[in-house]
Parts: structure tokens; C-alpha cells; sequence
């Protein structure tokens, strides 16, 4: 890939290497059955083809920003209950015991 992506005078990363990879596999496969005199015109053929599979240009600036996403869980929080204070409306316990004496 890196000698034609000189052929096409751009940088190798600019070639898809996903797509490039896939056609070399496939051109692999067919020239197994292909007498070997056939083979250096299908090298040549499959060096033109990569070169379609140029990709653009890659821009300089993002269309959005990136940011952190906040989690969204499907379940409720879980909240601490407010606890009642010392001033509450709960009766007082008494200390005198009538079984005691």
C-alpha cells in the first residue's frame, strides 16, 4: 500500500485499508487459478483499482465538540430519607416502672 500511495502521491493513511484489504483478498483467491504468467497484469490492474479507495481529506475542525456523556440508568436512585431530628412528634419513653419498686 505505501507504493501506491506513492504512485497516487498521497500518504499511506489516507488509503481505506479495510476496503483495499478486502479486494487483495479477493484478488488472492483468483489468482490461485490464474497461470503465472497472468499475474503480473493482474498486479498491475489491482494497483489501479486501490487507488480509487483514496479517501478525502480528512478536516481540520470537529462539526461538534467533543463532551462526556452522563450515564442515564434505567433503574431509580436511591435517595437517602430524611431522618427525624430530636424535635420530633414521637412520644417521649418514660423512666419510671411501676414493676421495679
Amino acid at each position: 500500500m505505501e507504493r501506491i500511495a506513492e504512485e497516487a502521491d498521497v500518504p499511506p493513511t489516507r488509503i481505506s485499508f479495510a476496503i483495499a484489504l478486502r479486494l487483495i483478498r479477493d484478488e488472492w483467491m483468483w489468482l490461485a487459478g490464474a497461470s503465472l504468467g497472468a499475474i503480473p497484469k493482474h498486479l498491475r490492474r489491482l494497483r489501479e483499482e486501490v487507488k480509487r479507495f483514496i479517501l478525502p481529506l480528512r478536516r481540520s475542525h470537529r462539526r461538534y465538540p467533543r463532551a462526556v456523556k452522563i450515564k442515564i440508568s434505567s433503574y431509580p436512585r436511591k435517595r437517602p430519607k430524611s431522618q427525624p431530628g430530636p424535635s420530633s412528634t414521637l412520644p417521649q419513653a418514660t423512666t419510671s416502672c411501676s414493676c421495679l419498686k
